[in-house]
């Protein structure tokens, strides 16, 4: 792809950072866990989003839980990677026949686990793993991590992610470890048969880096040998990705006069916040 998705200019004025616009739970995190319970939160952000006029009737557990994952494991990053994180979440429960993303994110630990049906941290202070969780959901969600994440369970991102099912921050690694662990990673993420899916335009590799599983794909196969490749380039350049030049992707069906207008005129928001509620 070589312009950004129709829909990166209605988020781009709320994805501004860890300033974004949030709806707060008031909940604090002790022993891992997020110490009020998920349906109250969801309850919490569904009376928020209604009294915002960005939503209409119920807001669904997993809309909640997504959005709770993408502002902790992205909340600063571009529209585009909240929706590939987004959609790697979506793709991962599926890859492990889960029912949906509660079971992946809230659920995942087994019967009795202190930290099953709690959202929470994925590693503790040590960076220890004691939580049992994939990835983590400790941070309130913004506004536009709720409306991401309906977008992308309702499908209308469209695999934007290219089926990735994996992901985590190269950034992190580069900045405690160095460059020779992130081609490290690569190399050993290929040995498991899990390839680099980018580039993605408006993603940064450096802060989220995707991986997509293929069991059909032989790390020294000629097509495993050039997808490692093809991430160990990329992650050999230190330079993040400049995407301020490429334009908006043209819709594929032509766009109704009313949306047209709304955009004109700076409503992106109104009409996002339409769209999300299934009114167009």
């Amino acid at each position: 792809m070589t312009c950004l998705p129709a829909w990166h200019k209605q988020f781009t004025a709320l994805s501004t950072g860890s300033d974004r616009p949030r709806i707060s739970s008031g909940c604090d995190t002790v022993d891992g866990n997020v110490q009020c319970y998920p349906e109250g939160m969801r309850a919490t952000a569904e009376a928020k989003m209604q009294d915002l006029g960005l939503w209409k009737g119920k807001l669904p557990l997993t809309v909640y839980t997504i959005a709770r994952y993408i502002s902790s494991e992205v909340g600063s990053g571009t529209p585009e990677e909240k929706v590939a994180v987004a959609e790697a979440a979506v793709h991962r429960a599926k890859r492990f026949d889960l029912h949906d993303v509660n079971d992946l994110l809230l659920y995942r630990q087994v019967s009795g686990h202190p930290n099953r049906g709690w959202y929470g941290p994925v590693h503790s202070a040590d960076f220890s793993a004691p939580y049992g969780r994939w990835a983590s959901t400790s941070q309130d969600p913004g506004i536009d991590d709720l409306l991401i994440g309906n977008l992308v369970l309702t499908g209308k991102t469209k695999n934007f992610s290219q089926g990735a099912d994996d992901q985590l921050g190269m950034d992190i690694i580069l900045n405690r470890q160095g460059a020779a662990a992130v081609a490290n990673t690569v190399t050993s993420n290929a040995a498991r048969r899990q390839y680099w899916v980018g580039p993605l335009p408006g993603v940064n590799h450096w802060h989220t880096f995707l991986f997509k599983e293929r069991s059909d794909v032989a790390p020294n196969s000629s097509v495993g040998q050039a997808l490692v490749q093809r991430a160990l380039n990329a992650v050999a350049d230190l330079r993040q990705p400049d995407w301020s030049s490429l334009s908006i992707c043209k819709p594929r069906l032509p766009v109704p006069v009313f949306v047209a207008v709304a955009l004109a005129a700076g409503l992106g928001l109104a009409y996002t916040a339409a769209v999300y509620n299934g009114r167009t």
